[in-house]
């Protein structure tokens, strides 16, 4: 009933928009502000297989996205102003039903201004931080209907507020990001700050042969010439309170912020030529706890201060534009910590896309197997069927 609710008023929401055709446009002078959104919904089910931790068949009809944007932009003799606020209003319905279950679904996700100049761009704001382009890119521009499980907000924050230096060189072959924001992620949206008063620092470089989203994982402009890219991220956060969506400390289970230091980086990539690409992505954190903390995470009995978490995907896909279709795989593989041996998560996904441009619209067909721990015996998660349909306005 719940998600009955969610969906019924959150397509009355937006019934008004719906007359748009993939964004619309109003200009007054140098101010110009567009109106966009998107909407995905999709059937799950999860067949009753062999390993799992639970049994017996499940499904469920789920409203994933409906985004609301607006973007605007206002130019002037020494630069222009460029602002964009998304909210989705999935979330805004589950909200007011019966509240949001993990911050990382919070309703407003994006609310931030650039400056744009010859100099260096500023952003300032919310926004998604340049960390993970599995967590960067929106779900729009993927084959698939989830992340993988490291970049889906569990393990390290996907947006926070603060502020942003943007920076090009070669014909954005190289592109840099660097900037302060305040280490309290999804959470700042509820006024909690950290205890200690210290920002967190998040960095990115990015080179390319050619111009190359570092979101763009679907070759649709059908590049003649090979084009790739290669790129490093790290966010530095020193803080003094703990958040995650895990049980307790002691499982040490999805921790986006410790009271403690926590150091993210990764390396990324991607290949795109004639509809075919590939992209892969290695993110790993070492979280060194206080010493107090340290004993509550249970640390000691490893004889260590720290431990590190981390894992990869690697994913290649194929757009043909005469079938109008995408196909794809991806392997993806996590560990919450490193401390034990056989608690690897891994997960093998294939999806199929049919898209249907004139209305921009997609539908997605998604299977993702689970591969058992080794520590347990058992799938980590249930196999899942998904079948969806993509629509952008």
């Amino acid at each position: 009933m719940k998600r009955i609710s969610t969906l019924l008023i959150s397509f009355a929401l937006l019934l008004p928009a719906f007359s748009f055709a993939q964004g619309h446009t109003f200009t007054s002078g140098n101010t110009s502000m567009e109106i966009s959104g998107y909407v995905i919904a999709f059937y799950a089910y999860e067949p009753n297989t062999a390993g799992q931790k639970t049994t017996g068949d499940h499904n469920l009809f789920d409203l994933d996205d409906a985004r609301l944007q607006f973007n605007g932009m206002t130019k002037g003799d020494h630069g222009a102003f460029k602002w964009e606020v998304e909210v989705n209003f999935a979330t805004v319905a589950e909200l007011a039903i019966d509240g949001i279950s993990k911050i990382k679904d919070a309703p407003l996700t994006e609310a931030h201004v650039t400056y744009i100049n010859p100099i260096v761009n500023i952003e300032m704001g919310y926004f998604k931080l340049p960390f993970s382009p599995n967590s960067m890119a929106d779900k729009l521009g993927s084959a698939f209907l989830d992340r993988p499980q490291m970049s889906d907000g569990d393990y390290f924050n996907r947006r926070d507020a603060g502020v942003l230096l943007l920076k090009d060189f070669w014909h954005q072959r190289i592109t840099l990001t660097a900037g302060a924001v305040s280490g309290m992620g999804e959470q700042i949206l509820l006024g909690k700050g950290a205890t200690n008063g210290q920002p967190s620092f998040v960095g990115r470089v990015q080179f390319s042969n050619a111009y190359y989203r570092d979101d763009e994982e679907i070759d649709y402009r059908d590049v003649q010439k090979p084009v790739f890219r290669i790129a490093g991220d790290v966010m530095y956060d020193k803080n003094t309170v703990f958040s995650g969506e895990g049980d307790n400390l002691v499982n040490i289970s999805n921790v986006k912020t410790v009271d403690g230091l926590k150091v993210s980086y990764g390396i990324d990539g991607g290949f795109m030529w004639r509809g075919f690409s590939a992209i892969f992505e290695l993110e790993n954190a070492y979280i060194k706890p206080n010493q107090a903390a340290a004993n509550t995470l249970m640390l000691p009995q490893y004889n260590t201060q720290y431990f590190i978490d981390g894992g990869y995907s690697a994913g290649v896909n194929y757009y043909n534009r005469a079938l109008m279709s995408v196909f794809s795989i991806r392997y993806s593989s996590f560990r919450e910590w490193d401390l034990s041996a056989g608690n690897e998560r891994a997960t093998l996904a294939f999806a199929y896309n049919f898209v249907y441009r004139p209305y921009n619209l997609t539908f997605k067909v998604h299977y993702g197997y689970y591969f058992k721990e080794p520590d347990t015996g058992y799938k980590w998660d249930n196999d899942h069927f998904r079948a969806g349909i993509q629509w952008v306005f």
